[in-house]
């Protein structure tokens, strides 16, 4: 790779907040630039100096002090301060500054502590109570410009042909309107809430969070680090319709010669453009490097910007396939498993009439009783059972029936049954069954005479009502 060469300018004015009251004179904003962080004596820099870029880089910070709160002086110093004791030599190691991601980490981290140390001085300082900073850092480092901000002050990178692109992405409420597809950048540079921002240092609601973004950077390249102060008069670039404006591409087309007058054109146009709030700018250019690829001719930063923000949205959706996959992982073993369990928890007569249907050597007769062709015990002719009645009470044996109809038809045997069906199935014929034969019983009882109650004798099961009523029918003979 060939070695970066650069030249630089810095300057911060109390501008449209000017007033009597000095050292600061109304100004809230604070700025640190550190041409070479492998030196330890911080904050050196010339104006138009052509410089090689170190192994550790350059550091541009800008911290704009609130607006309307109070003590905003204080908060971007605590800032800044902050900053420059984080990016001192001895506590940036080569794993810090090794990679891009590396870097955004640390920067963020930084943002961490400058929070953290603007809401302690608050609590410790009654009067700084509510005070808040912006902030936003560029690290140029190994052919790269590390960007990390909290708030809306802004980077930019001014690249031929394509002119200027934004590179930070300003934390507002106009921004979400933007974001929205509510108004149009053009419609966003007047909008009357233009100075209301949704994250900054300092917030007692919150925890400060800041945004990160890497770019490549070639010989030509041209980045602008600013406050509100400026972007808020001086619109990006020419208006869509052509109408005349000061704007901030074509400034810096004009003025590319020298860092340092390009600055001081840029604040002359703030300037003529009534300029209301503090201003602040750095103009860093790469002088030498590499040459600007092609396909970065043909596409400016907001390509590259696209891409970056793809990559984070792929990866998120990459998340979400992965969690809906491992859902649905888990219903399928469930299903599968409980299926499992119901199948081995079948009600045990499906698995008899399994075993009944499936062994050709088993027959009914072995698993029903009243399909044999065996007399059972309530089978048994109604005469023998009388019979044997009278002798057990010492009655007069009951005559045989006068002929083998009526007993043939009592022993009436079933023909065998092939059990098929369910086990309801099986019960709704048994009781079928039954109903029949109780039925044919009955019919016989009723014909027979040595069976009517007439001749003296009931049908019973109890021995002692059939002792009593032989022995009242003996009596009446």
């Amino acid at each position: 790779m060939k070695k970066i060469k650069f030249r630089l300018a810095a300057y911060t004015d109390a501008a449209g907040k000017r007033n009597d009251n000095p050292p600061l004179y109304g100004n809230e904003d604070n700025f640190f630039v550190d041409a070479d962080l492998s030196n330890e004596q911080q904050g050196n820099f010339s104006s138009d100096e052509e410089r090689d870029l170190s192994d550790y880089g350059s550091l541009l910070v800008i911290a704009d002090g609130m607006g309307g709160m109070n003590a905003g002086e204080v908060a971007s110093e605590i800032a800044v301060r902050t900053v420059r004791e984080c990016f001192a030599h001895e506590k940036l190691t080569k794993e810090i500054v090794a990679e891009a991601k590396s870097r955004e980490r640390y920067m963020e981290h930084v943002v961490e502590e400058a929070d953290a140390a603007i809401k302690a001085h608050a609590r410790e300082n009654k009067e700084c109570e509510g005070m808040g900073s912006t902030l936003i850092m560029v690290w140029v480092c190994d052919g790269a410009a590390s960007v990390t901000w909290c708030g809306d002050s802004r980077a930019y990178l001014f690249r031929e042909p394509k002119g200027i692109v934004q590179i930070s992405k300003d934390h507002s409420y106009v921004q979400s309107l933007v974001d929205d597809g509510k108004i149009t950048d053009e419609e966003a540079f007047d909008h009357p809430y233009g100075n209301i921002i949704t994250r900054s240092l300092g917030d007692p609601e919150k925890k400060a969070k800041a945004d990160s973004r890497t770019i490549s950077l070639y010989k030509g390249d041209i980045i602008l680090v600013c406050s509100d102060g400026l972007s808020g008069v001086l619109r990006d670039r020419p208006l869509s319709d052509g109408t005349p404006a000061a704007n901030l591409e074509e400034i810096i087309r004009s003025n590319r010669s020298s860092m340092q007058a390009c600055r001081e054109t840029l604040f002359a146009a703030a300037e003529q453009a009534d300029w209301y709030d503090n201003v602040t700018a750095i103009l860093y250019e790469i002088t030498d490097g590499e040459d600007t690829p092609e396909q970065e001719c043909n596409n400016n930063v907001t390509a590259v910007s696209k891409s970056f923000i793809s990559i984070k949205i792929n990866k998120k959706r990459l998340l979400y396939w992965i969690i809906a996959l491992i859902v649905i992982a888990v219903l399928a073993c469930g299903g599968f498993f409980g299926m499992k369990f119901l199948k081995e928890k079948e009600p045990a007569t499906e698995k008899t009439e399994q075993s009944v249907d499936g062994n050709p050597e088993q027959t009914a007769d072995e698993t029903d009783p009243a399909a044999s062709g065996t007399e059972t015990s309530e089978q048994q002719p109604k005469s023998e059972n009388m019979a044997q009645e009278s002798h057990d009470t010492g009655g007069t044996p009951a005559p045989e029936p006068p002929a083998d109809t009526d007993k043939t038809s009592r022993e009436t045997v079933s023909p065998p049954v092939t059990v098929f069906g369910s086990p309801s199935e099986q019960d709704s014929l048994t009781t079928t069954k039954d109903s029949l034969k109780t039925a044919v019983d009955s019919l016989t009882v009723a014909n027979d005479p040595l069976l009517n109650t007439e001749n003296g004798l009931t049908e019973t099961t109890d021995p002692k009502n059939d002792s009593s009523e032989s022995e009242e029918t003996l009596t009446q003979e």
